[in-house]
């Protein structure tokens, strides 16, 4: 067996998802100029993106989020898509940050 894993200190995690947070607060934005744009495949890569890394920081409801994204984006469902980017605003609008 390979060396024992040493995982971050707290500040350094903590210092992390603020930062994960913070680049959140922009995506919304991003994926609705994506949609007019009709960029689709950003916006699936970017839904692959908040499903992976929203568990990851222990966000599920970005993962949730996120899932859905991907596959309205392959669908190209603009309903969905908008429906979601609204719920991704206000649910990173919500997380406190000091």
């Amino acid at each position: 067996m390979a060396g024992k894993t040493v995982l971050p200190e707290e500040d350094e995690f903590l210092a992390l998802v603020k930062e994960y947070v913070l680049d959140m607060k922009q995506q919304a934005p991003r994926i609705r100029q994506w949609l007019d744009s009709g960029a689709f495949d950003s916006i699936e890569r970017a839904g692959h993106n908040l499903k992976g890394t929203g568990g990851l920081y222990g966000f599920d409801v970005l993962t949730q989020i996120g899932t859905s994204l991907e596959k309205a984006a392959v669908k190209r469902d603009v309903e969905v898509i908008e429906r979601l980017c609204e719920e991704l605003a206000v649910y990173i609008s919500e997380i406190g940050i000091e």
